[in-house]
């Protein structure tokens, strides 16, 4: 016997056979990949969807008021308004995708909002559409 051998018959290695059971099985399998590629698909149409449903909705019957600015975020686009209604209630609505000069707290601006949900409210022109609904 040599130094370098185990004194084992040399034959070809087995393998244990594939089992479901085993740890990384599903996420391998061809199947699975295809029900995760199917959510996705199915979540960016919902929210294309969506975004095309709100500016139908602020096209039909959104209504154009004055608000003033309560906040500004630093990082991100996006500012809270508080606006009256016709009733008189006062909200406080949020606006997304601010313009390049960005107003500060206090100042009026104009927003366009719905009725039916006045949470959040948009500047006059930049009703969302299926990109910013995506983005």
């Amino acid at each position: 016997m040599q130094p370098w051998t185990t004194g084992q018959p040399v034959g070809p290695v087995q393998e244990e056979p594939r089992s479901r059971g085993r740890p990384g099985y599903w996420l391998r399998h061809p199947a699975f990949c295809l029900l995760l590629a199917g959510c996705y698909a199915f979540t960016v149409v919902g929210w294309g969807v969506g975004g095309l449903f709100t500016r139908r909705n602020l096209q039909e019957r959104g209504e154009l008021t004055a608000g003033v600015v309560e906040w500004v975020t630093q990082r991100k686009p996006t500012m809270s308004v508080q606006i009256i209604t016709p009733d008189g209630e006062a909200l406080s609505a949020r606006v997304n995708g601010l313009p390049t000069d960005r107003p500060t707290p206090g100042d009026r601006v104009t927003v366009v909002y719905d009725p039916h949900d006045p949470d959040y409210a948009y500047l006059p022109g930049d009703y969302p559409t299926v990109g910013n609904s995506l983005l």
